[in-house]
């Protein structure tokens, strides 16, 4: 909600300053609605692996892509991972 204070400083702006205040506004709203593609380059049963740290590297199926993760069933149990610490397995390479 745009308060007293800021609706009289845009109704004040020059063209030039409204250039830049649209600008700006233009910029916020790609960065709000950007979708995050890693997330589409994965898919339900396919094969991934990924660093787990103390267990070394994990290979698994993805079961779920979540908002934000991707849900990976592994042979020691179900991980939620960011899609960008996901390789595609070998194995799915033709």
């Amino acid at each position: 909600m745009i308060d007293k204070n800021m609706f009289n400083y845009l109704m004040g702006l020059d063209a030039d300053g409204i250039k830049e205040v649209n600008e700006i506004l233009r910029q916020r709203w790609k960065q709000l609605h950007r979708v995050d593609t890693t997330l589409f380059n994965f898919y339900k049963g396919q094969t991934v692996s990924f660093n787990a740290k103390a267990q070394g590297v994990l290979t698994g199926k993805v079961i779920k892509i979540n908002r934000t993760s991707v849900k990976v069933e592994t042979p020691i149990g179900i991980w939620n991972v960011s899609p960008n610490l996901l390789s595609i397995h070998i194995d799915n390479i033709a």
